[in-house]
């Protein structure tokens, strides 16, 4: 262990995440609206498999919603106060064109020198306890979303709902959760 970089024991990575997840809060459309409008909020990314890291530290990359508010935000929770969302690291722009790639790309930072992607493996031995919790967590919550964009029961295109903690149904009404 280093000191103020507590890492997982081994054999335990990805079980120090704290976050308050905002459970009940998170249902309040206008309160998450608020939420990915302030400027303290960030955004955190995860590809299949690989999460965004900040290259110059131990830590997951904290990108800044870029102009105005995030479409469809997922929110991951607060940490210390501070609206953490997510975001799928396929959908960021390339910063070689400085073009859109996708849904989230019109509002979110574009990734840079400042950011390196690392498997969800290496977060897990190399990040302090805390971020590979945050880590698997953002991980596994993109992966399930693109999973389940259609409705098991019907095949109907699903919404976010509850801030990315469900997906709904609008043609049966189907609620899917993770």
């Amino acid at each position: 262990m280093t000191a103020g970089h507590p890492r997982a024991a081994a054999g335990q990575p990805f079980t120090g995440m704290a976050l308050d997840r905002a459970d009940i809060a998170r249902k309040d459309r206008r309160w998450v609206a608020e939420l990915a409008m302030r400027p303290d909020a960030r955004v955190l990314a995860a590809g299949p498999g690989t999460v965004l890291a900040d290259a110059a530290q131990p830590a997951l990359a904290r990108l800044r919603p870029g102009r105005g508010q995030l479409r469809d935000p997922i929110l991951l929770g607060l940490q210390d106060g501070v609206p953490l969302f997510a975001a799928d690291l396929d959908q960021l722009p390339d910063p070689t064109s400085g073009a859109p790639a996708g849904d989230i790309a019109a509002d979110a930072a574009v990734v840079d020198d400042a950011q390196r992607v690392i498997s969800l493996r290496e977060a897990g031995v190399t990040l302090p306890a805390s971020e590979a919790g945050l880590a698997a967590y953002v991980s596994a919550l993109m992966n399930w979303h693109r999973r389940n964009r259609f409705c098991a029961n019907c095949g109907a295109a699903t919404t976010l709902a509850e801030a990315g903690y469900s997906r709904h149904c609008p043609n049966c009404g189907a609620d899917h959760f993770p």
